[in-house]
């Protein structure tokens, strides 16, 4: 129990210093410019499997569970404006270019949160090859969340039909289903939080590090989730802000949840550098200069050791 209180101690300083506030209105004002590109790009990846209508209806489902259907519609309108057909090479091009471009802001954005979360920043002088590694990186994390949605319609269908193939044969069986469902949901969001966690921060961590982290930060993001939807019905944002309050309601969502998905990132930078890895920055990375550990900056060789045989093959 005191290492616990440590660790958590330990989150919410570092929350608190690394002004996560800023970062989430940041990830916000991204988010909502890069949406509809990336749904775009989403919905075409999973389409391929499960064809685009499917896609599309359970990406809008899942938003309208979150935002409501207002907000939602929003989304899909723009959608609709973004994915119009364009004539020519040359514009067509251009139009996927603009697509991937957008689409990958935010998760540029939140490598940058990620490496402040954890005392790291990129190494001077990377010129045009770290800006091209940066975007095809975030490229991954966009396929990586197409992939993720092809699990979860997979998932979905296939419960759906064994729910339907046992119900007559197991009482009680709709809250069962309703339980393995939010089980299966819960595994994704981890799946997710840790492939973020893993690929993103310009360090090295072990898995064991971030699936803990994952799994923390999931679970509060799953809590986070009912409280900020209660909060935003209960505020009645839609109605005060008019027109725009389709718009306001998704940037409040995406501002709170990113508080929720950053003490997450903290939580996990802690645990692993009290209990687990003792991690370091990759190559491509050095100590920040006017990070919240000064310790670090001389190299860290005392908190970050040298990496074990066992560790590095756990990588």
């Amino acid at each position: 129990m005191p290492k616990l209180i440590d660790l958590l101690k330990r989150t919410v300083s570092d929350w608190q210093h690394d002004d996560t506030g800023r970062m989430a209105a940041s990830l916000a004002y991204y988010a909502a410019i890069s949406i509809a590109p990336l749904l775009i790009v989403v919905i075409a990846v999973a389409g391929w499997v499960f064809g685009e209508d499917a896609a599309r209806g359970a990406v809008m489902d899942q938003l309208g569970g979150v935002l409501g259907n207002d907000s939602a519609a929003t989304v899909e309108s723009m959608i609709a404006g973004a994915d119009k057909p364009r004539t020519g090479l040359i514009a067509t091009a251009m139009g996927i270019a603009v697509l991937l471009f957008g689409a990958t802001g935010v998760f540029v954005e939140l490598q940058s949160s990620m490496n402040a979360i954890w005392d790291v920043e990129p190494k001077p002088g990377g010129g045009p090859m770290a800006f091209i590694r940066h975007r095809v990186l975030s490229l991954a994390m966009v396929l990586g969340i197409a992939f993720l949605l092809l699990i979860s319609l997979a998932l979905s269908a296939g419960l759906t039909a064994l729910g339907s193939a046992l119900e007559p044969y197991i009482p009680g069986a709709p809250i069962v289903w309703e339980l393995v469902m939010f089980g299966a949901s819960f595994l994704i969001i981890t799946l997710l939080f840790g492939m973020i966690f893993k690929v993103l921060p310009d360090v090295n961590v072990r898995y064991r590090d971030v699936w803990i982290g994952a799994a923390f930060t999931a679970a509060l993001f799953v809590l986070g989730k009912f409280l900020v939807g209660i909060y935003l019905k209960q505020a009645d944002v839609a109605t005060s802000y008019g027109a725009a309050g389709s718009v306001v309601v998704m940037l409040l969502w995406v501002y709170y949840s990113a508080h929720i998905f950053f003490f997450g990132a903290e939580f996990t930078q802690a645990y692993a550098h009290l209990h687990g890895s003792r991690w370091e920055p990759t190559r491509d990375a050095i100590p920040a200069q006017h990070g919240k550990h000064p310790e670090r900056r001389a190299g860290g060789r005392e908190l970050n050791a040298p990496l074990l045989a066992d560790e590095q093959r756990d990588r």
